[in-house]
């Protein structure tokens, strides 16, 4: 079964990350203590490879657990959430009795005019850039404007930005109240390892003891460190699903029943009829793909479709027979 719901790198080997974990963990630390803090030489390593001042980052154990930090740090803010999005917004509203909008932000919708009555209210607003499933990227400019009018926090969600043309950390320096929250867990290869980190060039007092308590443990912190310290193998997997993005989307122009939306992320959206049987019949061809209706907060009047992960060229060949199969012509 080709796995291709899931929006991991498709482009690394397994293989070559666990040996990465392996040799990390060879390391002779002390497994029965633990970090209370982000190590240091992982700090100053990510601060080389994103060019951003160390003091800047808070490094977190996966971005769903520095969202909720954040989250959590202003407990009196109202959220405002980008839909469809990644889901802990949400999940932290619900269980903090938060007051909560939902603001559906498709491909024919302009960010900043979805939110423009909610600027004023001191509201915290995620939203993630690129989009899942769209993969839509906010260009910088857009960015500044959004955050020259929001009077709070805008959190926003990096974690396929290593696909995409541009990254909004740099504007952290500019604005106090952006923050931008980064995973391994996507192009880096490390869902498992759960790490990522924020940046931002003001934390509230009580975010600290939040990531204390939640600090990455020493395994995750040194397998990181070592991918930043050796990156190549993850570059050149990014360039070649960048690549291959570009050829899957242009190949599926010659199927006049569906219709791709051009993405800056790891997988492609697409819009078809009847997409709950198309996915269905994927799967007894060995293709599993996401449809776009059982995402969380799917808006229902959006039309229906299917994510597809970037993958390589021979399994993008597997994806083609099938969708022929499938009669979707």
């Amino acid at each position: 079964m080709y796995l291709l719901d899931w929006t991991g790198n498709h482009f690394l080997d397994p293989d070559n990350i666990l040996a990465t974990i392996k040799a990390s963990t060879e390391s002779g630390w002390n497994p029965t203590t633990r970090a209370t803090r982000g190590d240091p030489q992982l700090i100053y390593a990510i601060a080389r490879s994103f060019s951003v001042e160390p003091t800047s980052i808070a490094v977190v154990p996966g971005s769903a657990a520095g969202i909720d930090a954040v989250l959590r740090s202003y407990p009196s803010a109202p959220i405002v959430d980008i839909i469809p999005n990644f889901h802990q917004a949400r999940t932290v509203a619900s269980r903090d009795r938060r007051i909560y909008f939902r603001v559906k932000v498709g491909p024919d919708s302009d960010l900043e005019t979805a939110v423009e009555e909610y600027c004023n209210i001191g509201a915290i607003l995620i939203v993630a850039s690129p989009s899942n499933p769209y993969g839509f990227h906010i260009p910088l400019h857009k960015i500044e404007a959004l955050l020259s009018k929001w009077d709070g926090i805008v959190l926003l969600d990096e974690a396929y930005a290593d696909f995409a043309p541009s990254t909004a950390i740099s504007l952290t320096t500019q604005y106090s109240n952006l923050i931008v929250s980064r995973t391994f867990s996507k192009a880096w290869g490390l869902a498992d390892v759960r790490i990522g980190f924020l940046v931002g060039n003001r934390f509230p007092s009580r975010f600290d003891s939040y990531i204390t308590c939640i600090a990455p443990s020493y395994t995750s912190t040194f397998v990181a460190l070592r991918m930043l310290e050796e990156p190549s193998l993850i570059r050149r997997s990014i360039s070649a699903t960048i690549k291959m993005r570009g050829l899957i989307f242009d190949k599926l122009h010659d199927f006049q029943s569906i219709h791709a939306h051009m993405s800056q992320a790891n997988f492609l959206a697409i819009h078809c009829d009847d997409a709950t049987r198309v996915v269905r019949d994927l799967r007894m061809h060995d293709i599993q793909v996401k449809q776009l209706s059982t995402l969380k907060d799917w808006p229902l009047d959006w039309k229906d479709g299917f994510r597809l992960s970037i993958c390589p060229q021979p399994v993008f060949n597997h994806f083609l027979g099938a969708l022929s199969e499938v009669n979707v012509s």
